[in-house]
């Protein structure tokens, strides 16, 4: 599916605005990319494929190849409901891709206060076909909006492509509930001590 398409030069930014696709329980919305460092104009096209696992929701990210001259591109999105409690990146071949997670919009330059950042890993990037996992604060106030929405920022250096997969809020409570299950069943198998 296509995300957004155009001319990308440096200084620009390509929007996509309101809803775009869902995975589970969770919406993506309002894409945008900006040309951080273009060399020269080039026809832009960022697309994603369908998801392949229920429980996840993963986003897998292609692009026009921005060769590996340096060029830089910025994406950034809004995951609603924001019940994002984990995020893991995988570099295409010759990219190199950081974020961040945000309670509030970081724009196109990625900036989040402190005081609203949500992801937890501070050097969350993937070179080169590698990968780098964040777990992520439930967005509520006052770290996040009254919506509980989640704002992601992904700068990317090169290459042509990536892949984010969010773990949904819903998920974690299940494993927590069912390894809380399991602690029990295991002690009332014991018996009575003596």
């Amino acid at each position: 599916m296509t995300i957004v398409s155009g001319t990308l030069s440096q200084g620009a930014t390509l929007n996509q605005s309101g809803a775009f696709c869902s995975e589970g329980s969770e919406v993506f919305s309002n894409f945008a990319v900006f040309g951080a460092v273009i060399s020269a104009p080039i026809s832009f096209t960022l697309t994603t494929g369908p998801g392949t696992d229920p429980a996840a929701m993963i986003l897998d990210f292609s692009f026009t190849n921005l060769g590996s001259a340096g060029q830089d591109i910025h994406i950034t999105y809004t995951v609603m409901p924001g019940i994002i409690t984990g995020d893991l990146l995988v570099a295409g071949s010759n990219s190199t891709v950081n974020g961040l997670i945000c309670g509030f919009a970081t724009g196109v330059t990625g900036a989040c206060s402190p005081t609203h950042l949500l992801s937890l890993n501070p050097s969350w990037t993937a070179s080169n076909g590698g990968s780098s996992f964040t777990p992520v604060l439930l967005s509520i106030p006052p770290l996040g909006s009254l919506s509980g929405d989640d704002f992601v920022f992904e700068n990317v250096l090169n290459g042509q492509g990536f892949t984010a997969t969010t773990t949904p809020e819903p998920l974690t409570l299940w494993l927590v509930g069912a390894g809380l299950l399991a602690i029990g069943a295991a002690g009332r198998k014991r018996g009575p001590r003596i």
